[in-house]
């Protein structure tokens, strides 16, 4: 890999990597939803708090992602329900093999096994959710059923032409060369395969309106990702826009969750606690307003509309 893949990849991990965070407390909802949003705003939150964690079968399923809001109530429920939806865009997959590339913590493979019937291969870049998927497959009792490997999205450790599907739910964006993703995506699929993916993309070209502060990252637009996907040699079959079903939910359950007041509150009181002497006390009370920019939108929630005003979220399906 070249270095700014190198680069990009190790930016991946540092986002995605749950620093001090044991899988028990993500299990335990003590950790936020997501691994990105727990590095940024952990020590500004109540260590008492406990988010809302998916369950499935009766046990608990970690998933990462924004949430498909219609009917939901909880991020947790929310987030299962995007996976269903994204699954409803194929046709039966009982027996089929799926590869779910950027599997992040497997809970979409488990439920793509358990509810579905598939056979799936997890693909994941970074080392500590591998580790953490096997341990929570095991614990949903599907080693038979949903295998993890190690690897990059853009150089799939597979033989040519073995799965039905190629599921990526709200990873593409951080895949470091996206027409490389949608060729081995094509190599590794069978003839008729599909490709079912769902994304945050960006709307504008301008940088700045294409950082995305979920991942830390890049997006592109859908425009980009269309020319991507038929260049790779794959047939759009259907392609839709849901931000409408998952930015507003996203944003009112931040803002039920952690009330801008009550976070600023605390926020105040950490810092001018935490430094001695007037001078570093006054320093750290005013960079607090670039803390409040980098750690959840909901903070401040017009230049958060406004930021998600720039994006979009589209679910596609391509067939080779």
């Amino acid at each position: 890999m070249n270095g700014p893949e190198t680069r990009f990849i190790d930016r991946v991990r540092e986002v995605y990597t749950h620093r001090d965070r044991t899988l028990a407390e993500l299990l335990e909802g003590r950790a936020l939803p997501t691994a990105f949003v727990d590095r940024l705003a952990a020590p500004f939150l109540d260590p008492m708090h406990r988010w809302s964690v998916a369950s499935y079968g009766g046990r608990p399923l970690p998933l990462i992602n924004l949430g498909y809001w219609p009917g939901a109530k909880e991020i947790g429920e929310a987030q299962v329900a995007l996976v269903h939806l994204l699954v409803g865009c194929a046709p039966d997959l009982a027996g089929a093999r799926v590869l779910d590339a950027g599997s992040g913590l497997a809970g979409a493979a488990i439920i793509l096994a358990s509810h579905y019937g598939a056979q799936v291969d997890c693909l994941n870049v970074v080392e500590q959710q591998v580790c953490w998927s096997k341990d929570l497959i095991r614990m949903h009792g599907l080693e038979d059923r949903v295998r993890v490997h190690l690897g990059s999205a853009c150089d799939m450790p597979f033989a040519d032409g073995v799965f039905d599907v190629v599921f990526c739910l709200e990873a593409a964006h951080c895949f470091a060369d996206k027409p490389r993703f949608l060729a081995e995506s094509r190599r590794v699929l069978r003839p008729g395969g599909r490709l079912l993916m769902a994304d945050a993309v960006a709307t504008s070209q301008n940088y700045l309106l294409r950082w995305e502060w979920l991942a830390q990252l890049p997006l592109v637009t859908w425009p980009d990702w269309r020319g991507f996907i038929l260049a790779s040699g794959l047939s759009l079959e259907e392609e839709r826009s849901i931000a409408g079903e998952v930015y507003p939910g996203f944003m009112q359950w931040l803002d039920r969750e952690q009330p801008r007041e009550r976070l600023l509150r605390r926020l105040v009181r950490r810092a001018w606690l935490e430094e001695s002497g007037w001078r570093r006390r006054i320093g750290r009370l005013a960079r607090l307003p670039l803390q409040l920019l980098s750690i959840l939108p909901g903070l401040v929630r017009r230049l958060g509309d406004g930021l998600l005003w720039k994006r979009d979220y589209f679910v596609c399906v391509a067939r080779k």
